[in-house]
């Protein structure tokens, strides 16, 4: 018995052109926090965001597109003439860019792909469910606005509960008061702690173990799902992390801001 397949080396496509076109839209009820200038839920605000609108042409009339926050106009020139489906050289060409750089460039491949092999990226890595758990997730805490108070994040998280949201995470910065943070997670606690899966978000933003520790300490009481990311170090501290983990009982979910896989493997190997 003979088996067929399709030649990837004669047939893939090869990248011809890329076109990128900066752009930007308007965010309503999104303005900037004063002092910090982090968006914040802000009612009838309105926010100008920009993005660049990034196309990826090839032979086979294939294009790859997606609106990203990177430029990537500094590595377009190593994209051109190579076959889009050769993720893994991308990889290692661009292991030396910034990570917002490499991810831009990888997720037009991925579409490229999904539309060469006719199937979506769930289908391309093996994925079998159709329906997955979506959690609601707040914008950055204020001082002002929309979510300024432990009770704005509690009511909120009420609407979320209420139209069908089983998860609520909050993210409390860039509020400079510790105790804000703490408060705001024992209001979810008590207000909607036994109907829905609680997470915070602290964006690397506690600068002590104390105050990582305190956080936690509060999760700890509210019965949170998890504590992200609480360290201004990005998640690369290793023996913080396992400290961090060793006094409190809230799962630690990170890794968004670290970059590389050799990274995220020490911090898996040191328990952190």
């Amino acid at each position: 018995m003979s088996l067929t397949r399709r030649d990837h080396v004669t047939e893939a496509p090869v990248i011809t052109k890329i076109e990128i076109q900066k752009c930007s839209r308007k965010i309503k009820d999104i303005g900037r926090e004063t002092g910090s200038g982090t968006p914040t839920y802000l009612p009838g605000a309105e926010m100008d965001q920009s993005f660049f609108m990034t196309r990826v042409f090839t032979d086979k009339g294939i294009i790859g597109e997606y609106p990203l926050s990177a430029d990537i106009s500094s590595a377009a020139e190593l994209m051109l003439e190579r076959n889009a489906l050769e993720r893994g050289f991308f990889y290692a060409e661009y292991a030396r860019y910034p990570m917002n750089l490499l991810g831009a460039v990888d997720t037009i491949l991925w579409d490229i792909a999904g539309k060469f092999h006719n199937a979506s990226v769930s289908e391309l890595i093996g994925g079998f469910r159709t329906k997955l758990p979506a959690y609601a997730s707040t914008m950055n805490g204020g001082v002002t606005g929309g979510l300024s108070t432990p009770e704005s994040f509690a009511d909120f998280a009420e609407q979320c509960r209420d139209i069908g949201y089983k998860g609520f995470k909050i993210h409390p910065y860039p509020r400079p008061v510790l105790q804000d943070h703490i408060d705001a997670i024992l209001a979810l606690g008590k207000r909607v702690g036994d109907s829905m899966d609680l997470m915070l978000d602290s964006f690397c933003f506690y600068r002590t173990f104390a105050d990582a520790l305190k956080v936690g300490y509060a999760c700890d009481e509210s019965g949170f799902f998890w504590y992200e990311d609480p360290y201004f170090d990005g998640g690369s501290t290793e023996y913080g992390h396992r400290k961090l983990r060793e006094y409190i009982k809230t799962p630690l979910l990170q890794g968004e801001k670290v970059h590389s896989i050799q990274q995220k493997v020490n911090l898996l190997l040191s328990n952190a």
